[in-house]
């Protein structure tokens, strides 16, 4: 490339055109693109050839690159559907054990309910028990009482003398056997 300007500036100076007219400037013109195609034609080719291999390799490794994008978006996306099946497979086992733990309160809760409900019938049935003892307690010291006034108000001065007799007899009798 480098001889090409020298040439090209010996056919365009301007004692080229000082005694001519436009046929020998038309012939330097030609002679001009001659030579420049002469002697740019194989740097030119050359340089446009490795120009196209090196848009070709280019391509070639962008579209290799496309390729392993894709691969790597594909395999995301199989991740990403994994990753939502087991998303809804846990919601699925979360809801199964909400219901389990559900079911396991409400039996505990039925279980300590008839708990509570046996504490306090057997609670109940031990205050009637207490309360029974308690009113035969009371009746009895009421009959007792009541007999007692009876006994006052019906034995004469006469009967205490003689029950009175009757039990120093059976004392005396019973401390002699």
């Amino acid at each position: 490339m480098h001889i090409v300007i020298p040439i090209a500036l010996m056919l365009y100076s301007p004692s080229a055109y000082a005694g001519g007219g436009p046929i020998p400037a038309s012939i330097n013109l030609i002679f001009f693109i001659a030579v420049l195609v002469f002697l740019a034609r194989k740097p030119l080719s050359k340089m446009l050839d490795q120009r196209a291999n090196t848009i070709k390799r280019n391509l070639s490794e962008a579209q290799e690159q496309l390729k392993k994008a894709q691969a790597q978006n594909e395999e995301i996306e199989k991740q990403l559907k994994g990753l939502e099946q087991q998303l809804e497979d846990m919601k699925s086992n979360a809801q199964d054990q909400i219901e389990d733990m559900r079911k396991e309160m409400n039996a505990k809760a039925e279980r300590d309910v008839e708990g509570l409900k046996q504490g306090a019938k057997i609670a109940i049935e031990n205050e009637l028990s207490y309360a029974r003892e308690q009113l035969k307690k009371e009746t009895a010291q009421a009959a007792i009482e009541l007999a007692e006034d009876l006994i006052k108000q019906q034995i004469n001065p006469q009967d205490q003398q003689q029950l009175f007799a009757k039990f120093t007899q059976a004392v005396e009798e019973s401390s002699h056997v």
